[in-house]
């Protein structure tokens, strides 16, 4: 088992930053690129940009705790300041999880809907991890990604699944990463009609992975990608599904 990361913890206040249609973006096949003469090995998909909002909880652990829903996301980008109220915000800790790998009420879970075949999932998460940003410059998480009711990804809990953070404002960081060859493993094969209900489970892994997750602001827009480009993907730590 993978030594755990030791050092003495810094408490910094951390301020609650206190959100319509997906309309798919440009299509690309990602199979049938070899047969061009024969269009029913086709499989397309399309890219679709989403931000996560807040759904009646701006504190959304209460909805792990079984009140309310979680966060979930649609094609609006946030345009409203925090210094208007905007955001909400989830507070994740590692320690539950000694007894519940994935705790409900100390994870930061978002759960919504895309139409279409999915190939990978983009995220950008914006969040306040002051031990993981000044000790080590990465956040060491813990996924679990459900597609349509079935775990197709969980993954984490060792010191070789981190995240680079990046400096967004004082006290804040950013973090990307992508799942990538969900097609494979969904199990709906070509069917650009489906809706699927995806749900992303995120907590840190030990000591100092404490962090208060924020979103659904100007200043703070987390969300998703789906089927981002491959060009595109080298800005992300990847995890392979598939």
């Amino acid at each position: 088992m993978p030594a755990f990361r030791r050092f003495t913890l810094v408490l910094v206040p951390v301020a609650l930053l206190l959100i319509a249609a997906v309309t798919p973006g440009p299509c690309r096949l990602i199979r049938g690129q070899s047969t061009p003469e024969d269009p029913s090995d086709d499989v397309s998909v399309c890219r679709t940009d989403v931000w996560i909002h807040e759904n009646g909880q701006k504190l959304a652990n209460l909805a792990g705790a079984g009140q309310g829903s979680y966060p979930t996301w649609d094609g609006t980008k946030p345009t409203a300041s925090y210094q208007s109220g905007a955001g909400a915000a989830t507070v994740t800790h590692w320690a539950p999880s000694l007894s519940d790998p994935n705790h409900t009420a100390t994870s930061f879970i978002t759960e919504g809907t895309v139409t279409g075949n999915v190939d990978n999932l983009a995220a950008v998460f914006y969040l306040s991890a002051p031990v993981d940003e000044h000790g080590f410059g990465a956040y060491y998480p813990h996924f679990q990604l459900t597609v349509d009711g079935q775990v197709i990804y969980e993954a984490g809990d060792a010191n070789d699944y981190n995240v680079p953070l990046s400096s967004v404002s004082d006290g804040i960081v950013e973090m990307r990463f992508a799942f990538t060859g969900l097609y494979d493993v969904i199990g709906q094969p070509n069917d650009p009609e489906k809706e699927h209900t995806v749900r992303l489970l995120t907590r840190g892994w030990t000591y100092g992975d404490e962090a208060v997750f924020i979103y659904d602001t100007a200043e703070v827009p987390s969300g998703f990608v789906f089927n981002i480009e491959q060009n595109k993907l080298g800005s992300y730590t990847q995890f392979q599904v598939g």
